[in-house]
């Protein structure tokens, strides 16, 4: 790997950390300082439990990054379907940003569908407002 590889990867890291430290809030993406916070809470506990093992000497380790997952508690009232919040889409369309819906959304005909299917679960005491 050379040095021009390095400093690709470099600005690649930079980029990635300066998008971390933005506010977005659009159709499929809800990040700002409430969503950082839970990330930065579950990557903290996920760092004791590395240093946990770490300290117990537990001879070779490594991280399962595909199983590392965080919970953002302050998304789980809202509905979101195929990555779609549903607000957010409602109130693009409502200030007139149709176009911004359908770039995300080009057959609206499975989203309905699934929304149908959650509705029918709701209602018959199946379900609730998890993500589709």
């Amino acid at each position: 790997e050379g040095p021009g590889v390095r400093a690709d990867r470099r600005q690649a890291w930079d980029a990635f950390f300066d998008a971390l430290g933005g506010d977005v809030s659009e159709i499929g993406v809800v990040w700002d300082e409430k969503r950082r916070g839970e990330l930065r809470v579950a990557l903290e506990a996920e760092m004791d439990v590395l240093t946990r093992h770490r300290g117990r000497g537990g001879g070779a380790f490594a991280w399962n990054h595909e199983e590392f997952e965080v919970a953002y508690p302050s998304l789980r009232n809202h509905l979101c379907v195929d990555g779609i919040y549903l607000w957010k889409a409602l109130s693009a369309v409502s200030a007139g940003r149709t176009d911004e819906v359908m770039k995300l959304i080009p057959d609206a005909a499975p989203l309905f569908a699934k929304l149908y299917r959650l509705l029918l679960e709701t209602w018959g005491g199946g379900g609730g407002n998890e993500a589709l």
